[in-house]
């Protein structure tokens, strides 16, 4: 397509518009001002277009969390609508109750420290709550001879001055399955074992306290052979790292990412992704896993723009 038939082409969004300046960018003098123009423009088009995209889908989950919080009844006492909602999903819950198996289906909540039930059917009902801080999760490995344990996990419910409890929990599908071990794992390692101390600088953090965060979130991060559960924030070119989304008046740490690379693993469903620096002869290198493929891709878009793209 020539020059002149690219500028008359119609426009119907922004993806559209970015292919066409690049088509622009091809024709125009290499090296030339007008060229670095229109680079510059794609790059700011790009950048507007992602973080667009990043805040719609906070203010996604932000308005389904006020939802849910307030739909059910009997729950103001939980502060749902303070808390940060991580996942939901249906779940066939199988308890033992006077020798006897019985099974339901629920509507499962996970937010930042708790754990809730609601009836399946009548979906304001509240059926049960726990504190993350209390449960222990067992993976059930799949059974080629017995197929109700497929896609099973246990919940074992510990807390300080109550009767220990048990129950399985039964998923759809083993991807399903996965994203729940992947939540549960990370929140419940984090409130039960601590937060890891990370990288730090010698320096102070940045004063960016009265700067917007562009991505912020929850993400699990590797400590040796286990996942802890932490509340990350993207400030100009900073990545800083809090406790929880209460306890942000001091960063736990934090990380300047003007020479990490972003490396995206490669297998797939593990949502992991990486930021390697190298620095001189030492090689610091953080390791994170989203909760969703949706988180996924959105701290993917965030962390691209302030660092450098490689492949794991």
């Amino acid at each position: 397509m020539s020059l002149e038939s690219l500028l008359l082409s119609p426009v119907q969004h922004g993806p559209r518009l970015i292919l066409i300046l690049k088509e622009v960018h091809r024709h125009l003098p290499v090296g030339s001002d007008k060229q670095r123009v229109v680079m510059e423009t794609i790059q700011k088009l790009d950048n507007t277009m992602k973080l667009t995209t990043t805040n719609i889908a906070t203010e996604k989950r932000v308005k389904r969390k006020n939802e849910i919080a307030s739909s059910i009844k009997d729950a103001d006492s939980l502060a749902l609508a303070e808390k940060e909602l991580i996942y939901e999903s249906r779940v066939s819950r199988v308890d033992v109750v006077n020798s006897e198996i019985v099974q339901e289906d629920y509507l499962a909540y996970v937010f930042a420290d708790m754990l809730i039930f609601v009836d399946f059917n009548m979906k304001s009902t509240l059926k049960v709550y726990y504190h993350l801080e209390d449960v222990q999760v067992i993976d059930i490995p799949d059974s080629p001879i017995l197929d109700q344990t497929k896609n099973a996990v246990q919940l074992c419910i510990i807390p300080k001055d109550a009767e220990i409890t048990s129950f399985l929990l039964y998923f759809e599908s083993t991807f399903l399955k996965t994203q729940w071990l992947h939540v549960l794992y990370g929140i419940t390692d984090h409130l039960q074992n601590g937060v890891p101390t990370l990288v730090l600088k010698n320096n102070p953090p940045p004063d960016v306290s009265n700067e917007e965060p562009s991505h912020k979130g929850h993400l699990n991060f590797r400590v040796k052979s286990h996942w802890r559960y932490i509340y990350v924030e993207v400030k100009k070119n900073y990545l800083f790292y809090y406790q929880d989304e209460v306890h942000k008046e001091k960063p736990i740490g934090f990380i300047e990412m003007d020479n990490f690379k972003l490396q995206v693993g490669r297998a797939k469903n593990s949502y992991e992704f990486k930021l390697a620096h190298l620095d001189g002869s030492t090689q610091v290198s953080l390791r994170f896993k989203a909760l969703s493929g949706e988180s996924w891709a959105e701290w993917m878009t965030a962390l691209k723009r302030p660092t450098k793209r490689k492949q794991m």
